[in-house]
């Protein structure tokens, strides 16, 4: 469904897939450094927590983070919306292309964003198609429109990330190649 909209993910245990690459973050027998990292919205809060406690699979995670960042599209800015009041909402109407961030927050990950996430930052569907065009020009790879708000918010807020050690969290590639020119075509 085009702009279908997901449950928001409410079990005990996090999904495996946001919080893994942070399993890959390491180099053998050396810590990373990263002082700021991203992750995707929603999912991505099983990220930022296995990246926080360095939980990924017997890994130490980022330790030496300063501060986690949560990015999501404004169309679908709910877990914006939730850190402004401090409280989760639990009505929202999703509008955007990353379809893999248009659920509520569930409750659990809310509480884990609301705990350890320095700063939801919103981006516009521009800033994603654009993010989702430098992704493949610099690395031949594409990137779905949900992982692609993470390059869109380095982007769009370079005054958290310029000169620093950055941790993006680029999680899956979830789209075909067809959908991803259909997406990316208004991009010049």
């Amino acid at each position: 469904s085009a702009l279908g909209t997901r449950l928001p993910f409410t079990g005990r245990r996090a999904p495996g897939g946001p919080g893994v690459p942070a399993a890959a973050n390491r180099q053998p027998g050396r810590a990373a450094d990263h002082r700021r990292v991203l992750s995707p919205g929603r999912e991505g809060a099983a990220g930022v927590e296995s990246a926080r406690h360095g939980f990924c699979r017997g890994n130490s995670g980022f330790p030496g983070a300063r501060g986690f960042y949560l990015p999501e599209p404004a169309g679908a800015a709910d877990t914006a919306a939730s850190m402004a009041l401090g409280h989760r909402v639990n009505s929202f109407h999703p509008d955007t292309i990353a379809d893999g961030l248009r659920a509520l927050v569930g409750e659990r990950n809310f509480l884990i964003i609301h705990q350890l996430v320095k700063q939801v930052l919103t981006v516009e569907e521009e800033e994603i198609r654009a993010a989702m065009v430098l992704f493949w020009r610099n690395t031949r790879m594409l990137i779905e429109p949900s992982s692609a708000v993470v390059i869109a918010a380095i982007r769009r807020y370079p005054r958290l990330f310029s000169g620093k050690k950055v941790g993006a969290i680029i999680s899956g590639a979830n789209i075909h190649p067809r959908e991803w020119l259909a997406l990316t075509e208004v991009v010049e």
